[in-house]
């Protein structure tokens, strides 16, 4: 777990983790090549001299690239088989511990469903320093045809590439003091031997400790005479018991805590739609406030969700960067008078506290919002009760939310924030977020 909480694990994705898993194919594509070229069953080439035979046929190549991209377009045109398929790249998604892929298959999957960035070609690695999650597609990818690696000739390309300054460079400083963790692959993996081999033969240096997660008991001794601890187990529950393990970790925000939020957001739009019906901007200008309390609620959650997959949200000292941050922005506004500001950066800063907050404590999160209220309202009964019969409880806002429906909205127009704000902090220039 030490390793796993400094960020020094690296997964290694195979086709077991992606399309080539039984429960997405009754056939794998190797199996699919093979019977176009109508071979007998005693003749079973290695992966790379079958796609090499498949390619001396006219037009070969083509028709190669045209396989590998209608078989995932087959998946992403069924959810559940595309579900199926993406399992593990799910799974994996939240755990933002890991932030570093290198894959052999050629979907977009991490890319996707993780949030990484893909470095593919040999240029691509003058960025490797980039913040933010990667996945070094060994093998190239379905989104650029001329990077797919599958026949002998491609290999050996693949290799040499592999061995010169740049790749390999990228490839000894991803791979420093870091564990390895192959998923996906199996003893009888082309794709495995050789990315094995070549960390042992070519990277002694920094060659680190590896794991194997398979379901193959039959090959522990033989992972073990390869230096590979084998772990056997699937590999997207692999994942799943590594998250539960880390329930304890302060700085870990479970799963679970995301599943409220789609009726959250939900929850909120209702409430919106209910304060436009019940007032007018026109007749009562001091719900401009409320509104954009709401869109900065709404806002926020769209972008957990949205956001969710790349694990942004699942680390709880994140999030808790991101509220004092706000909270600083929020004091600027308020010194500036931005009241519509400091509405809209409430209504995003208590979405973000529902992240963090316990069952209870969500049940008393306010869904509107009355400017320099204690305790606001949560329900629309309660917002009325707030707003009428009784003076303004900020008088400078309620003003400015008067002349702002007064000079710039026309007669059933809405007041709708954007997700930018203008602020600076000390002697900071403006910045927009």
């Amino acid at each position: 777990m030490t390793q796993l909480t400094e960020r020094k694990v690296v997964v290694f994705a195979g086709a077991g983790v992606s399309t080539e898993a039984t429960r997405v194919f009754p056939w794998t594509f190797y199996d699919e090549i093979h019977g176009l070229l109508d071979l007998p069953e005693s003749n079973r080439p290695a992966f790379p001299k079958l796609m090499s035979l498949f390619c001396q046929r006219p037009d070969g190549r083509r028709e190669l690239v045209e396989k590998i991209r209608s078989r995932l377009a087959y998946v992403g045109s069924f959810p559940e088989l595309y579900r199926m398929a993406t399992r593990f790249h799910s799974e994996l998604a939240t755990l933002f511990y890991i932030d570093t892929y290198v894959t052999t298959n050629w979907d977009d999957y991490f890319e996707r469903k993780c949030g990484a960035t893909p470095f593919v070609t040999a240029e691509d690695f003058a960025f490797w320093q980039t913040a933010g999650r990667k996945v070094f597609k060994l093998h190239g990818s379905v989104s650029n045809f001329g990077s797919i690696v599958a026949t002998d000739e491609d290999y050996r390309r693949a290799q040499r590439e592999l061995q010169r300054g740049t790749l390999e460079a990228a490839l000894k400083l991803m791979l420093a003091t870091k564990t390895i963790l192959y998923i996906g692959y199996s003893l009888s993996d082309y794709d495995f031997l050789n990315i094995h081999g070549y960390i042992s033969n070519e990277l002694k240096q920094v060659a680190p400790v590896a794991y194997i997660v398979s379901l193959d008991r039959s090959s522990e001794r033989k992972f073990k005479s390869l230096g590979i601890t084998p772990l056997f187990t699937d590999g997207t529950y692999f994942i799943e018991v590594l998250k539960k393990h880390l329930a304890a970790d302060k700085h870990w925000l479970p799963d679970s805590r995301f599943v409220a939020v789609p009726s959250a957001l939900a929850r909120t739009n209702i409430e919106h739609s209910r304060l436009h019906s019940a007032f007018t901007l026109q007749a009562t200008p001091d719900i401009a406030y409320c509104a954009a309390y709401q869109d900065g609620l709404m806002h926020c959650f769209e972008r957990v969700l949205a956001r969710f997959h790349a694990g942004d949200y699942s680390h709880k000292c994140e999030v808790e960067a991101q509220l004092l941050k706000y909270e600083a922005i929020k004091r600027d506004n308020t010194r500036s008078r931005r009241y519509l500001d400091v509405a809209y950066i409430e209504g995003y800063m208590n979405g973000l506290i529902y992240l963090l907050a316990n069952d209870e404590e969500r049940k008393h999160m306010p869904f509107y919002f009355v400017y320099g209220l204690d305790g606001q309202p949560t329900t629309l009964a309660q917002y009325k009760r707030a707003i009428r019969g009784k003076p303004a409880a900020h008088k400078a806002a309620r003003a400015l939310a008067t002349r702002i429906v007064r000079e710039r909205l026309g007669p059933g127009d809405d007041l709708h924030h954007t997700p930018f704000l203008t602020w600076k902090v000390e002697a900071e220039p403006p910045r927009q977020f």
